[in-house]
């Protein structure tokens, strides 16, 4: 039975959590009833669920690159701001410097 291990096991033979191993069907059933184990998902849900992990990453690789144009167009407007608030500034400052 192949199962994969819920928690770290040491002993003659040690599992990792996470790891997958084959073990005798009792000991398999025995240690996912007690919760230290479960049945290991099929190559199918396993390569469904890496699909499904690639379709996201691009969906949100698509966002990381919108939200960097829009953070760069947004730096470009706050520069064109900055400089009509200093032309503005200096405006008012010689303007009421020269009344």
């Amino acid at each position: 039975m192949k199962i994969r291990m819920l928690t770290a096991m040491a002993g003659d033979v040690s599992y990792a959590h996470g790891e997958i191993v084959t073990v005798e069907d009792r000991i398999g059933e025995a240690w996912t009833k007690a919760g230290i184990a479960e049945v290991a998902p099929t190559a199918a849900a396993s390569e469904k669920a890496a699909k499904d992990l690639r379709v996201r990453v691009a969906e949100l690789e698509t966002a990381l690159a919108d939200a960097e144009a829009d953070r760069d167009a947004l730096r470009i407007q706050v520069a064109a701001l900055a400089e009509q608030n200093a032309a503005l500034t200096l405006a008012a400052t010689t303007g009421a410097t020269n009344a």
